[in-house]
């Protein structure tokens, strides 16, 4: 099995979104299950998440 983790945003000191990441290789993984807090949306958290995978 590949490792996986959850990673989360924080935002004010609350979590305020996720996404999963797997690792697919040495210089590749995958992300899925991106999700926002419904309060937050439109502030840049799934390009921030996105940002965070791409590196």
């Amino acid at each position: 099995m590949r490792p996986r983790e959850i990673t989360t945003a924080g935002l004010d000191g609350e979590v305020v979104g996720c996404m999963r990441l797997q690792r697919m290789g040495d210089h590749a993984c995958e992300f899925g299950m991106l999700a926002a807090s419904p309060k937050r949306r439109g502030v840049g958290l799934g390009r921030e998440l996105v940002r965070f995978a791409e590196q």
